[in-house]
């Protein structure tokens, strides 16, 4: 699809203008994007396609009404199904991508690679001499320190263009980030591994990313703990099943995860995978520019 509804918290739609990838790093084991293409669409997922039809339909993006019932604008996950820097997808179908993007002010533009060369390449070249539109943002999946100089490839990508919006997906996490560098990082993303063979993430990890964020003037957006065994409110629970400690977690403090009953009548956990309350705190935090963004869109639309 190349509009999809999503469950990432730290978004609000995906759209896929092309699809299909291949691995890089040991981030990309458990692709859920792979497990999606193969095993529910019966596709290659390392065929990368690009998908001019899908160009159009970033006209049905639109704003959202926050909490106090005003316009915000909406975030969307630039390819949730590939990646845009792939080696791939020709410049010119990028150029095509930036294109409707750029056209579309009232929505934030979430654009995340693991080939932050490619971007960096194609982004200095295309504002060259002119302002990076700041309802697009640019990250990097960054999972451990063997891949941290995808941040170093990000910043001195904002530093030649004169400033961009730049973030990070710590996520899945799957080590100790204590040599990675968030300087010039307006948001971080923080979360775990989900889903079948999923890895550990520990506790003193998320705090050690989110102490760097903080060091760094950064937004901090802890996504998930992806597993209830990540969690420290469901490893200090002593219920005889899993649903008793889930329940003892969310008694304990887990603010992001709730137990209900299904059509079927059965006891069914719903919200964030394992939780997501760390150290007590649900961060769910945005970088300045998405209020200004906001105010910007209230102005257009009073």
């Amino acid at each position: 699809m190349a509009v999809m509804k999503t469950h990432i918290s730290w978004t609000d739609s995906t759209w896929n203008p092309t699809t299909g990838c291949t691995k890089v790093s040991a981030g990309c084991d458990h692709c859920y994007a792979e497990y999606i293409v193969e095993k529910r669409w019966g596709q290659d997922f390392t065929q990368v396609i690009s998908h001019d039809n899908r160009l159009a339909t970033v006209s049905k993006f639109k704003p959202l009404v926050g909490a106090d019932g005003k316009l915000v604008p909406r975030r969307v996950f630039v390819n949730s199904m590939s990646d845009l820097m792939h080696e791939q997808i020709a410049d010119s179908f990028r150029d095509d991508c930036f294109v409707v993007m750029e056209r579309k002010t009232d929505t934030v533009f979430q654009v995340l690679t693991k080939r932050p060369m490619t971007m960096s390449r194609y982004v200095e070249a295309r504002y060259r001499g002119r302002t990076v539109p700041d309802h697009i943002w640019f990250g990097a999946s960054v999972e451990d320190n063997r891949v941290r100089g995808r941040i170093d490839t990000l910043r001195a990508m904002k530093q030649a263009v004169g400033g961009c919006i730049l973030f990070l997906s710590i996520e899945p996490l799957l080590g100790d980030p204590d040599k990675h560098d968030y300087r010039e990082i307006d948001q971080v993303l923080i979360g775990g591994e989900s889903g079948p063979g999923a890895r550990d993430c520990l506790e003193q990890w998320c705090h050690t990313s989110v102490d760097l964020a903080r060091q760094a003037g950064s937004a901090v957006w802890f996504k998930q703990w992806g597993q209830w065994k990540n969690n420290p409110l469901y490893q200090k629970a002593n219920g005889p099943t899993h649903l008793d400690k889930v329940r003892q977690a969310i008694r304990a403090g887990e603010k992001m995860a709730h137990v209900g009953v299904s059509d079927a009548g059965r006891p069914v956990i719903t919200g964030e995978k394992g939780g997501a309350t760390l150290g007590g705190k649900v961060l769910n935090e945005m970088p300045p520019v998405y209020a200004a963004l906001t105010r910007r869109l209230r102005g257009l639309f009073v």
